[in-house]
């Protein structure tokens, strides 16, 4: 039911005579990478040969149209040139002002998995080429359909922003290991985000879990390797059974993520760790970090930031019950041969100069390694222009 909100949602803004404002956001950027090996292939980075202008070149639209004093109805279009400027709705919610400091919103709302994530799209909001590529991966359940709570207070001298979410989301993920993505669904999604902020620095953290069913997974990217050397294993067809439900994706889902910023004069500081996962399955734990250094000089300001990307193939805990030599051996190749595209570190320097209000260019280098055998280190730049309306 929730999928048919956004024709609800437009006939209301259609039907309703109220004032409705309209503005956007876009980047249009080209990049290369200057491999050593292989590409690295990073999830719309790049990942084709000579100069890209598709892969983080798109562009937005957003109206917001009051339908009463306290109600509104919001929807976005995104077209990314990543996937061939096709036009979706990214947003479509009401919303409900409760009160000056808190909100409610209902329908295809955003689903934010780390700090920064309400401004991934929005470049022109910071200062980086992109938001850190170790933390900020691209995942389509960053929108989901559901509820979401948000509300500010201060609190002695402190501003305090929390937000809660609930909702379901049904789409494709694994975009690492298969490029049109696999199809997953998760219900019962809970997000939760704090944030504490006074005079010059920042404290935050969040996290999300939810209930798995990873059983497109399983049958496109698990059985087809596993399936076939169960057959000459030689284990009972109960041991067969229990590999097969160990390394199953249809399991709860959990990421959590915490950092802070400094801000003092001409500069700026921030980092932000994060750790995510489908527990007790195939599905290796990725940990990222990043850590940024910035420095206005007018008009100016240079970012430094390393970024780091880690999923261990080497812990194979959730296997503790598989006893058969020749299983556990198949189940760590499964879990390795998942792992092996999202492992690199990577050091940064960004560039920005804004144009005029609402518009910056940013020209970035970038160099680092892959931990996958045929790449190795890379090297790399990008240059564009992001803006606001």
């Amino acid at each position: 039911m929730l999928r048919n909100l956004t024709s609800v949602l437009l006939l209301l803004a259609c039907s309703v005579a109220a004032e409705t404002d309209i503005h956007g956001f876009g980047s249009v950027r080209a990049g290369k990478m200057l491999p050593k090996g292989d590409n690295p292939k990073l999830v719309d980075m790049y990942a084709s040969d000579g100069l890209i202008w598709r892969d983080e070149t798109l562009f937005a639209l957003q109206t917001t149209t009051d339908l009463q004093e306290s109600l509104r109805v919001t929807i976005q279009l995104m077209a990314k040139g990543s996937d061939d400027f096709s036009a979706k709705m990214s947003l479509a919610f009401l919303s409900y002002q409760l009160n000056p400091d808190m909100q409610l919103n209902f329908g295809r709302i955003a689903n934010p998995l780390f700090a920064q994530s309400d401004f991934q799209y929005v470049r022109y909001a910071h200062d980086y080429a992109r938001l850190p590529k170790a933390v900020y991966w691209n995942f389509d359940f960053e929108t989901i359909e559901g509820l979401s709570f948000e509300h500010k207070a201060t609190v002695s001298d402190f501003a305090v922003k929390y937000r809660l979410i609930t909702g379901d989301f049904s789409g494709k993920t694994f975009k690492s290991v298969r490029p049109e993505g696999v199809p997953i669904k998760l219900h019962n999604i809970f997000n939760g985000y704090l944030e504490l902020s006074r005079d010059y620095w920042t404290l935050f953290g969040g996290a999300m879990q939810a209930d798995g069913d990873g059983s497109a997974i399983d049958e496109q990217l698990i059985f087809p390797v596993v399936l076939p050397a169960l057959a000459a294993s030689g284990a009972s067809p109960a041991e067969k059974q229990q590999l097969l439900d160990t390394l199953s994706m249809s399991k709860r889902a959990r990421y959590y993520y915490f950092g802070g910023r400094l801000q003092f004069g001409d500069w700026k500081i921030e980092g932000e760790k994060t750790n995510y996962g489908i527990l007790d399955s195939a599905d290796p734990r990725n940990t990222a970090h990043y850590i940024a250094v910035s420095r206005r000089f007018d008009p100016f300001i240079l970012t430094y930031h390393h970024e780091w990307s880690m999923q261990d193939i080497n812990d194979l805990g959730f296997m503790k019950d598989i006893s058969h030599p020749v299983l556990r051996q198949i189940g760590t190749q499964v879990y390795q041969r998942l792992a092996t595209p999202n492992r690199f570190s990577m050091d940064v320097l960004t560039l920005r100069y804004d144009l005029q209000p609402g518009v910056s260019f940013k020209i970035d280098y970038m160099q680092g390694r892959d931990r996958q055998p045929r790449v190795d280190e890379f090297r790399g730049f990008s240059f564009g222009v992001d803006f606001v309306f």
